[in-house]
C-alpha cells in the first residue's frame, strides 16, 4: 500500500509540475503542438511521447470502448432517469449554484458544470457547453476532464489537445475538474472548470480544488444539522436552543406541543414569545430541574421544569 501511495503522488508530483512549467501562452502553444503529433501516433500504433501517462491511460481505455473520436454528441441520459439524479441530489446543486456562480466570476467566457458520481451533467453556467442530462463519463464520452476526474477519484486537468473527441481538441480549452466528497469521503459528484487558454494556468487547479472542497463542507454541515433534528424531534422532551442574545434557534416537537406553538417562532426574541415571570432566556444560568412559569399565548401560563446548559457558542 506504501508503494501505491508513493507511485501515485510520484505521478502528481509530475502533473503539477508540467502545468506549472506552462506560464506562458507560448509555451502552452508549443506543448499543444507537441500533443498533435502525439495524438498522430497514437492512431498510428504508436506509444506516443511527450503524453502524460495518465492521458494515454485514459486515450487506451477510450480506444478500447469503441468510442469514436470523430463524432462528436453528447448521450444524453433518459428524462425519467435525469429526474431521478435531480431530486437525489437536490441539496448538491443547491448548494453548488452559488459558489459555481461566483467562481465564474474569475473566468470571464468560461463554463463551470456539476455532474453526478455516474457523470450526469445537473447543472451549468457561463457557456453553454455541457447540457444538463448529457453524460461525460469516460466510457461515454471519452477521455475528458470531468471523465477522468471520476475515473481516477482525484483533482485532474486537461488541456484542450489531450482530450480524445477531435472535437474537444479543435475548441481549444482547457479543464480543471475536482471531486465532491460526502463525510465518509465518497464521491458525490464533480465540479468543473473550463476556460480559454489565457484564463487557464497552475492556480486554476488550486481554485477548482477550494471551490469543490467548500461544496464538499457545506453538504457535510447541512447533513449533520439535518442528523441534529432528527434526533431533537424524536426526543420525548422539550428542547429550546437560544442564542447568547436570547433569540430562538430551535425548538422540538416536544416542546411545541407543551408550549402551544403551532407557527415559526425561530429568530424570535424567545423572552416576547415565552413571557417567562421573574427571568429572562438572555440571563439563564446553568441549572438543572429549576421551576419556570411562561405564558406563550395571551391566556396561556405553564410551569416548567427545566434545565439550562450552556453551549461553547454562549447559547
Amino acid at each position: 500500500m506504501k508503494r501505491m501511495n508513493h507511485k501515485n503522488e510520484k505521478t502528481w508530483d509530475e502533473e503539477w509540475e508540467l502545468i506549472a512549467r506552462l506560464n506562458h501562452a507560448q509555451k502552452f502553444d508549443e506543448y499543444i503542438e507537441e500533443l498533435g503529433i502525439a495524438w498522430k501516433a497514437f492512431e498510428q500504433g504508436n506509444v506516443p511521447k511527450g503524453l502524460r501517462p495518465a492521458v494515454h491511460a485514459s486515450w487506451i481505455r477510450s480506444h478500447e470502448e469503441g468510442i469514436d473520436a470523430y463524432r462528436f454528441e453528447y448521450q444524453l441520459c433518459a428524462e425519467h432517469e435525469l429526474r431521478r439524479v435531480m431530486t437525489r441530489n437536490s441539496a448538491l446543486i443547491a448548494i453548488a449554484r452559488d459558489i459555481m456562480r461566483n467562481l465564474l466570476a474569475y473566468n470571464p467566457d468560461g463554463h463551470i458544470n456539476l455532474t453526478d458520481a455516474n457523470g450526469v451533467t445537473m447543472h451549468y453556467c457561463g457557456q453553454d457547453l455541457t447540457p444538463v442530462g448529457s453524460i461525460l463519463s469516460e466510457a461515454i464520452s471519452g477521455t475528458n476532464c470531468t471523465g477522468r476526474c471520476i475515473k481516477e477519484n482525484k483533482l485532474v486537468y486537461m488541456l484542450s489537445a489531450e482530450n480524445y473527441k477531435e472535437a474537444l481538441r479543435i475548441r481549444g480549452k482547457h479543464c480543471a475538474a475536482a471531486p465532491i466528497r460526502d463525510e465518509n469521503g465518497v464521491m458525490l459528484g464533480v465540479l468543473t472548470l473550463t476556460a480559454n487558454p489565457g484564463y487557464f494556468h497552475y492556480h486554476t487547479l488550486g481554485t477548482v480544488q477550494a471551490a469543490a472542497e467548500a461544496i464538499s463542507q457545506q453538504l457535510i454541515l447541512r447533513h449533520l444539522v439535518n442528523e441534529q433534528e432528527s434526533v431533537m424531534e424524536s426526543l420525548n422532551e422539550g428542547v429550546l436552543v437560544v442564542s447568547e442574545r436570547g433569540t430562538i434557534r430551535q425548538l422540538n416537537r416536544y416542546a411545541r406541543q407543551i408550549l402551544g406553538i403551532q407557527e415559526d417562532v425561530r429568530f424570535r426574541d424567545a423572552d416576547e414569545v415565552f413571557m417567562p415571570d421573574d427571568c429572562s432566556f438572555r440571563a439563564l444560568l446553568a441549572c438543572k430541574d429549576r421551576n419556570i412559569t411562561l405564558s406563550p399565548g395571551p391566556v396561556s401560563r405553564i410551569t416548567c421544569v427545566i434545565s439550562v446548559v450552556i453551549t461553547p457558542e454562549g447559547g
